[in-house]
């Protein structure tokens, strides 16, 4: 369960937005332009979803509502995805026009809609600022954003962009602590698409299938400085010996050392994966551990698959003490709870999940999120049925369970003095639903 504080767009002033509308002005005519000497077609694709969320609250929670709450989040979103390519180079764009309406946005902290829904579009500390907020209320937002936007150049042996792109790494089904630029909740339903940084990506392709990949992202402080204590630089190298495959990484991450290593390989029938994780802060090192087994099989004559994963998160809290939160000792968590890196608190959890496909067109996937540190955890069932060609409906609903003082049945954080007067940071249960249109 995600705890940290709810992900909000900071309203921009008129200098800003006035920026950000000729950035993206002069930054689609050049695509117009680029396009119109292209003797290739312009694609494009896209969607409309919306989205519903329905989250009971007890009283003095995490969201600070003082009485028994039911809270209605709805989203209505526009993505418009295109590109072009002319030779060995390409360049892509994806635009975002988002309508919210949240009864948390007026409120405290903390949230459980990044589980389902996507994580911050704020472009408050990224490289560029590409996103305006047309309106803003207690409860209701109304925006726009480029999430892509890149330009490309591919050789037999090498791929280069720059721009905004994301990137996924790691072994990692559920909990994955190598994907630490921008990560899913593990709980995410829709996983569609991650929100963009502004990188610079090259990959180095060898003849054996070995490759080479390298980022590096710029950043702005909360001051809106671009500086080099927020950027981030990463090298991957991944390498196959026969049917096994092995990641190695070294990266710098916004001051911190960070050293992994990786593996993925058959296991009779079975996939096994994992990834060790050393993070260096301050002189001291943090430690996380992510294993995996995937199986696929055929019950009833409906298609199977399922995975049991551990997960080790070094910077978490031992044994369920969770009033040490607050300490400066747990500065590094705190941090990565922010800004959206990590998504739990405690030290050890186990995760399982199986998806049945009912029908060719409808499947189900019960999943368990168990905090091993405090027992207590998360039962989730989703659903995902393809109605139409273009029509998809995702469903979930969530059940959170576990003794008081747990990171699932509801953290105390009054013994912790965080000076908010809250008993209780959880949710009673939650239910999402979310209607996707794909053109």
């Amino acid at each position: 369960m995600k705890f940290g504080t709810h992900p909000r767009i900071p309203m921009l002033a008129k200098t800003r937005s006035k920026t950000m509308r000729t950035q993206c002005l002069l930054i689609l005519l050049g695509f117009c332009f680029y396009s119109a000497g292209s003797a290739e077609a312009w694609p494009g694709d896209g969607h409309i979803k919306y989205d519903f969320l329905a989250t009971k609250s007890p009283a003095a929670n995490m969201f600070g509502v003082r009485d028994d709450a039911l809270l209605l989040n709805h989203g209505l979103e526009l993505r418009l995805n295109t590109g072009t390519k002319k030779g060995a180079w390409s360049a892509n764009a994806s635009y975002q026009l988002q309508a919210v309406h949240d009864d948390q946005l007026g409120l405290q902290s903390g949230t459980f809609g990044a589980q389902v829904a996507s994580p911050s579009t704020g472009d408050s500390q990224r490289w560029l600022n590409l996103s305006e907020v047309l309106s803003e209320t207690d409860d209701d937002r109304f925006l726009h954003r480029l999430d892509r936007l890149t330009i490309g150049y591919r050789s037999s042996r090498s791929v280069i962009k720059l721009g905004r792109q994301a990137i996924s790494w790691g072994n990692g089904l559920v909990y994955n602590p190598m994907d630490f630029l921008n990560p899913f909740d593990p709980a995410a339903i829709d996983t569609e698409y991650k929100t963009g940084e502004d990188m610079l990506y090259w990959q180095q392709l060898q003849d054996s299938g070995n490759d080479l990949q390298v980022i590096a992202i710029g950043r702005r402080n909360a001051a809106g400085s671009r500086t080099n204590e927020d950027a981030s630089l990463a090298l991957k190298y991944h390498a196959l010996i026969g049917v096994r495959g092995f990641d190695l990484l070294l990266a710098e991450h916004r001051g911190d050392s960070i050293i992994a290593a990786g593996f993925n390989s058959p296991v009779g029938s079975a996939v096994a994966r994992g990834d060790w994780v050393s993070t260096r802060v301050d002189g001291q090192t943090y430690n996380s551990l992510v294993a995996n087994i995937s199986y696929s099989w055929v019950a009833l004559n409906r298609n199977v698959s399922g995975h049991l994963e551990y997960f080790r998160n070094g910077f978490g809290i031992r044994q369920g003490r969770y009033q040490q939160l607050l300490s400066s000792s747990h500065l590094p968590l705190r941090q990565r709870l922010q800004r959206n890196e990590l998504f739990t608190v405690g030290r050890e959890y186990l995760a399982a999940s199986v998806t049945l496909e009912m029908t060719p067109l409808w499947s189900l996937s019960p999943s368990l999120f168990y905090n091993l540190s405090d027992n207590s955890g998360m039962l989730q069932l989703a659903a995902r049925h393809n109605m139409q060609q273009n029509l998809q409906l995702l469903s979930a609903i969530v059940v959170p369970a576990g003794p008081s003082g747990t990171e699932f049945g509801g953290l105390d954080l009054a013994a912790a003095g965080d000076g908010m007067g809250l008993t209780d940071v959880s949710i009673s249960w939650a239910a999402f639903a979310q209607l996707g249109v794909y053109f």
